[in-house]
């Protein structure tokens, strides 16, 4: 019985259940496939060979794809601290705004000798005053940014870590599939010598 192929990735065929499809071409896992027409033709051992070929294949598959998922878990990681030191940078720099703008109005209080330029000092003051928030709800804004920034660097990080999980558990099971299918192969030649 052929099991239907559900879908591929990375040229691997897989079916609806997600299980990796092996397609012998001298036979069938169990070797009740016709042996062909005499000499090795469709042993049992060929099958096991081929068998166990495939299982390295997968393997291989896996850890390049590990490989990969391990290059985009570092790039995520750069560029989150990247967004990062950004993200602490804009904080710093509105504190510095705030900070200048209280020191302005703490310093900006007329006095006696001031009350011939009052209307002159107001309005420097009011502008003083519109540029410095201004500048603070600039900041704020980048900050604001740079936080989603962040935020999205280490949602993008869990998720590069939730596919490394997973690659390296299918990389498990396939190794200890490889390791079962060759000492199959090897049982298969020594029932065949035997």
């Amino acid at each position: 019985m052929e099991t239907a192929v559900a879908y591929y990735k990375d040229g691997v065929p897989y079916d609806d259940k997600g299980q990796v499809i092996i397609t012998l071409l001298n036979g069938t896992p169990d070797g009740s496939g016709s042996g062909g027409g005499g000499g090795k033709g469709g042993s049992k051992s060929e099958s096991s060979a081929a068998i166990h070929a495939t299982a390295k294949w997968s393997t291989a598959q896996l850890k390049k794809t590990q490989a990969e998922q391990a290059a985009r878990a570092k790039a995520a990681a750069e560029a989150q601290a990247k967004a990062k030191a950004n993200r602490d940078a804009l904080t710093q720099r509105l504190k510095d705004i705030v900070n200048e703008a209280l020191r302005h109005n703490a310093s900006r209080t007329p006095s006696a000798t001031e009350l011939a330029h009052a209307n002159n000092a107001a309005m420097q003051a009011e502008a003083e005053r519109l540029r410095l928030a201004k500048a603070e709800e600039k900041a704020r804004k980048e900050a604001e940014a740079a936080e989603k920034a962040f935020q999205e660097a280490e949602q993008r990080r869990k998720e590069i870590e939730r596919e490394k999980a997973e690659t390296e558990r299918q990389l498990k099971l396939a190794e200890a599939e490889e390791k079962r299918l060759a000492a199959l192969s090897e049982e298969a030649k020594a029932v065949e010598i035997a």
